[in-house]
């Protein structure tokens, strides 16, 4: 291909971008900042379609809003700090609080928690991220 494509920077494998590769492998070479993750064209439908329903219904397109982007903005922090700050955030909103014992938003907060270094902690937000669009969590919210 030899337009650059829309993603050709996110590293998203089959894109045709120079810098095509795997997520896990970028997540490591990028300093950690504010968590923005490639999404795949399923969330991104899910999430359109979700956004479209709740306004449908008179709702505002965003359920809830959780200020993650000043963790990840804070330079005074470690990866561990910030991980466990973000964390705190979403275990005290109303997503994390009316999922069950089993769904996949506690079981990735729960791995986030265990999460040994940065990489791994990026490639488990890139999950956590696309549940919170799809749910119409608002997680880039806040200075």
């Amino acid at each position: 291909m030899t337009a650059p494509t829309r993603n050709k920077d996110a590293g998203i494998p089959g894109n045709g971008g120079q810098f095509a590769g795997t997520q896990h492998q970028e997540a490591a070479t990028e300093p950690l900042r504010e968590y923005t993750p490639s999404k795949s064209v399923d969330v991104r439908v899910a999430s359109s379609q979700a956004a479209r329903t709740r306004t449908a219904a008179g709702k505002p397109s965003w359920g809830e809003r959780i200020p993650a982007s000043a963790v990840w903005r804070d330079e005074t922090t470690t990866w561990d700090q910030k991980r466990d700050k973000f964390v705190d955030l979403v275990k005290k909103s109303k997503w994390y609080q009316g999922e069950d014992e089993f769904s996949d938003l506690r079981d990735a907060i729960e791995e986030l928690e265990d999460a040994p270094d940065e990489v791994e902690m990026k490639y488990i937000l890139d999950g956590i991220y696309d549940l919170a669009d799809v749910d119409r969590i608002n997680l880039s919210y806040g200075r």
